[in-house]
């Protein structure tokens, strides 16, 4: 059953001044509401109206929508409020997420260019492990061997610094006597350097030779660096620290005559 919509029992229309000479109400007779919009169709040549109209409220509407705010305000719109906060914290929620998922599928992206530049480049990093791994000074490099196999593989050469050229580690003579000795290695530009015994008997010849290698001093941490011109302080400070043997670049006229 619909619910019939209020309505005064006798409403009062709003009708502006200027049309006052119209009559406010009219009556034709009949004793229902029917009876008397037919005995006024009859009467009139009229037609049947819905036009909207505005009239005064009177004191039921006026409880009513008083009643119907003060529900909207203190029930219904909290409600929504509510419901409104909800779906914006939610929609956080998921803006988060959207963001989250889109750092995953960029993360996922950059791993699978970085994989194609792999394939590229034919080269990947590795970190050599230390328990099977060592680096060496020798002719001004850092030579780092790992093992495998059953032999150290050579896996990075890189340049000494200039600041580790004067520390002890970098002292190169002994390991570059092993190379020549046990591989035939020479580190020396082109190869022009010899071997020459450090005595009395051969001061003459050693000094203004130039020294191929670093020479380490017996007892001590002092190291007279490669490319030392050999002069007679040199020399004498070679004997006394019992210096056997050093490695001296050859002279323009024994590389000339060995060509």
């Amino acid at each position: 059953m619909t619910e019939q919509k209020y309505r005064p029992e006798n409403p009062q229309y709003l009708i502006p001044e200027e049309f006052s000479t119209f009559p406010r109400e009219l009556s034709f007779g009949g004793e229902t509401e029917e009876e008397a919009v037919k005995a006024a169709m009859e009467e009139l040549i009229a037609e049947p109206t819905s036009s909207t109209v505005v009239r005064e409220l009177d004191e039921t509407e006026i409880v009513n929508v008083r009643g119907e705010y003060t529900d909207l305000l203190e029930n219904v719109r909290p409600e929504e409020q509510q419901k409104l906060a909800d779906l914006l914290s939610e929609k956080a929620r998921i803006e988060e997420k959207i963001k989250a998922q889109k750092e995953v599928l960029q993360s996922i992206t950059q791993h699978v260019n970085d994989c194609i530049q792999t394939i590229k480049a034919g080269t990947t990093s590795e970190e050599l492990d230390a328990a099977r791994s060592f680096r060496m000074a020798v002719d001004g490099h850092y030579l780092h061997y790992t093992y495998s196999g059953g032999r150290f593989v050579l896996a990075k050469v890189a340049r000494i610094p200039a600041e580790d050229e004067g520390n002890i580690f970098t002292r190169q003579t002994a390991n570059q006597q092993v190379f020549l000795q046990m591989f035939g290695a020479d580190f020396s530009p082109e190869g022009n350097f010899e071997e020459m015994e450090v005595s009395t008997d051969m001061a003459e010849e050693l000094i203004g030779r130039t020294l191929a290698a670093d020479v380490v001093l017996p007892g001590t941490e002092d190291i007279i660096v490669r490319d030392k011109v050999l002069d007679e302080d040199a020399l004498r400070l070679l004997l006394e620290k019992g210096v056997d043997l050093v490695f001296v670049y050859k002279s323009p006229e024994d590389v000339e005559a060995e060509a």
